[in-house]
């Protein structure tokens, strides 16, 4: 059940980022491929510090602690991304 929970959630999240960067940028691949990265370095760099971390917090404190990074950065990036991001695409020369 968590499995397909987090599939289905890893979907919805990754696809209309995909979509975005296919329809914003002249040059697909390479802005898919520039976050196929950024994501790969994460999940290079979360093992660096999560065992550390979940030794001095416990699995309470570590996944809230990483639950209020999420809701940190993930609902205001959107807002900043709907107002500000036409003026990036503007100024931007890859952009359509």
């Amino acid at each position: 059940m968590h499995l397909t929970t987090f599939i289905c959630l890893n979907s919805i999240i990754s696809l209309p980022i995909q979509l975005y960067l296919v329809d914003t940028f002249t040059y697909a691949a390479s802005a898919l491929s520039a976050a196929a990265v950024f994501r790969s370095l994460l999940g290079f760099a979360f093992p660096l510090f999560g065992e550390q971390m979940y030794a001095k917090l416990g699995y309470g404190g570590g996944n809230s602690l990483l639950a209020g990074l999420a809701i940190i950065i993930g609902i205001p990036f959107p807002i900043w991304i709907w107002y500000k991001g036409e003026g990036m695409r503007k100024r931007s020369s890859l952009a359509r």
